[in-house]
């Protein structure tokens, strides 16, 4: 698990709801790509993150300077 520390306003992260402090459990859709992998991800790439406590977020990997 890893815990977020900081969400860019604006940034793909924060429309798709994440907040400074919650806890990301494990990421499905991935391509088996790990947390700290996050960075490599094709553009458009679909994720599905797991929250701590069960909840799931959407996201989709695209540029964002």
């Amino acid at each position: 698990p890893r815990r977020i520390t900081y969400v860019s306003p604006g940034s793909p992260a924060h429309h798709a709801g994440f907040k400074t402090g919650e806890v990301i459990d494990h990421v499905l859709d991935a391509g088996g790509a790990r947390l700290d992998e996050m960075d490599d991800l094709a553009e458009g790439q679909r994720l599905t993150v797991v929250m701590s406590g069960g909840a799931r977020r959407e996201l989709v990997a695209q540029a964002y300077y």
